[in-house]
């Protein structure tokens, strides 16, 4: 029987860093540059490379999550984040889609 709050917790926070916010942190830091037109990503054509960048933070800490033992149900729910992640940059290809609707219908 796995670990529940508060014992896996540490591992959420973990999970987070790789999903929210390095991803952020990476958005704010190319809309402040100049790289990105805002931090909505309103233009289609600078979406697909950051969702990829994204995607490869989230498998980065997938990989650190399994390295240290994490919980089946922490390392379930990124294996789901990263299916959603790859359905919306392949929709984002053709629509502006909004992530975080996509996030909440999906919930």
């Amino acid at each position: 029987m796995e670990p529940g709050f508060p014992g896996t917790i540490w591992f959420g926070v973990l999970a987070a860093l790789f999903v929210c916010a390095l991803p952020l942190a990476y958005v704010l830091l190319m809309v402040r540059l100049g790289k990105l037109s805002d931090h909505h990503v309103s233009d289609r054509k600078e979406r697909a490379p950051l969702l990829m960048l994204a995607l490869v933070s989230v498998v980065v800490g997938l990989v650190a999550l399994n390295l240290i033992h994490a919980p089946t149900s922490v390392s379930a729910m990124i294996l789901a984040l990263i299916g959603g992640i790859t359905v919306l940059a392949a929709v984002s290809l053709v629509w502006k889609i909004s992530g975080h609707a996509s996030a909440i219908s999906a919930g």
